[in-house]
């Protein structure tokens, strides 16, 4: 069971302390003039088209997080129409002619 909301946090690293092993593996790959991007991109140059864009698919998850799936169910009471009517004496003669037009082309 984890802590409590609002419980102090006790132990382990502290915010922003880069994880151990993986600053040893960034030196290491320093120490041999092991450049990882380059190394990918002659890799990545060398195979098939469908194996290349595999690869970057599953390398493109390191740079871009997945998103998550996000319910647009609206649960909410459906909107009224607006009660009052359109007055269509208040319209031009050009707008009349265009919500016809507009109706004979939608219905």
């Amino acid at each position: 069971m984890g802590r409590e909301k609002g419980c102090q946090k006790f132990g382990g690293r502290k915010k922003g302390t880069p994880n151990r092993r993986t600053q040893e593996l960034k030196d290491l790959f320093e120490s041999i003039n092991f450049n990882v991007p380059e190394e990918i991109r002659k890799i990545l140059n060398e195979l098939e088209p469908e194996k290349k864009a595999d690869i970057l698919i599953k390398l493109l998850e390191y740079i871009y997080p997945k998103r998550k799936a996000v319910d647009v169910t609206d649960h909410s009471e459906p909107k009224q129409a607006s009660k009052s009517p359109l007055d269509l004496s208040k319209l031009s003669d050009e707008e009349l002619e265009f919500m016809l037009s507009v109706h004979d082309k939608y219905s």
